[in-house]
């Protein structure tokens, strides 16, 4: 029986011309009794198809006071408790002045450092690049992190950190790692000494070109193009391969303003340019080199339109399954 029925349903209707059992006489009534087995065994179906409610579903607990927050500051040993950070992160989240107050409390910033560095945990790495990446913006928190990831000592085993993080982490974590990269590239020195890193600039590259979450895409190329400065990184990343991801990004969106102004606009002017600059030939060319289904079909329609519009204006009417290039 569904849930949806009503609750008149639940009930026998006695007829109008009721028999008794003993003198067989007919006694009329328009009582209704109700169906108590039927009932019972609808409340035990409810009460067995309500699950428990689990723990893990339970309610976040609500966020702690500003001496609370004060204290798990205080009392440090953040690279092994992801219950302090996790209430800290739900402090810091409520309010802006939550927000300063645990960025411009006294060490807050350096023992969050501290802790990512000494931490093996990926998932401390995690709830501290989420700390940081919501403190970052208030005023003298970039110089800050600056200093202590980058000046104090070689800056090796944080960045070790942000590398284990872009390599294992989850896809929002990576984002922040990649965001806070780019905020402590403030000068020259800054950007070498990640650049230098080369795991880091693959994992940073790979965020670009493997991932599909566009904030994630976004803050990896924000990342590169903040610490791409020096020679070696840009050799590093040609070498990666990042021109041909551009290159061939930037042929499919050429190839669709093409086809949109010759085609689909069927505008004479920008056909006759094309046309005239050799367009048939790059198409065709477009077409042999791997490109996308989409990007394929209309470069086939854009060499139907440049074919009419060349100066071999004799193999418009043919309709050929191959055109086949001269060498010039």
């Amino acid at each position: 029986m569904s849930r949806g029925k009503r609750r008149e349903e639940l009930y026998v209707t006695v007829p109008n011309l009721f028999r008794c059992p003993i003198s067989m006489d007919i006694l009329p009534s328009t009582r209704t009794t109700p169906n108590l087995t039927l009932r019972r065994l609808i409340d035990l179906w409810l009460t067995h198809d309500q699950p428990s409610p689990s723990p893990s579903l339970a309610s976040p607990s609500p966020p702690i006071s500003k001496q609370q927050a004060a204290d798990l500051i205080n009392a440090g040993g953040f690279d092994s408790d992801t219950d302090s950070l996790a209430k800290l992160i739900r402090f810091v989240a409520v309010s802006e002045e939550n927000l300063k107050f645990v960025a411009r409390s006294v060490d807050s910033v350096s023992r969050f450092v501290g802790a990512f560095k000494e931490s093996d945990d990926i998932r401390i790495h995690e709830l501290i690049l989420e700390v940081l990446d919501l403190i970052s913006p208030v005023d003298g928190v970039r110089e800050m992190l600056n200093r202590l990831i980058l000046r104090t000592g070689d800056g090796g085993d944080c960045l070790s950190a942000f590398y284990a993080v872009l390599q294992r982490g989850t896809t929002e974590s990576k984002a922040k790692s990649a965001r806070i990269l780019e905020l402590i590239a403030v000068d020259l020195e800054s950007q070498r000494k990640i650049g230098e890193n080369t795991e880091i600039l693959h994992e940073l590259f790979n965020l670009c070109t493997v991932d599909t979450d566009p904030s994630a895409v976004e803050a990896g190329f924000s990342a590169l193009l903040a610490i791409s400065t020096t020679r070696p990184v840009k050799k590093e990343l040609i070498r990666l391969g990042i021109v041909r991801t551009f290159s061939g990004a930037a042929t499919e969106h050429g190839v669709a303003v093409l086809w949109s102004v010759c085609c689909l606009a069927r505008d004479p002017s920008a056909q006759e340019r094309a046309a005239s600059v050799n367009g048939l030939t790059k198409v065709l060319l477009v077409m042999q080199s791997g490109c996308s289904s989409g990007t394929r079909q209309m470069c086939v329609e854009l060499v139907k339109v440049l074919r009419t519009k060349g100066g071999r204006s004799n193999l418009a009417p043919y309709e050929t399954r191959t055109t086949h290039i001269a060498p010039y």
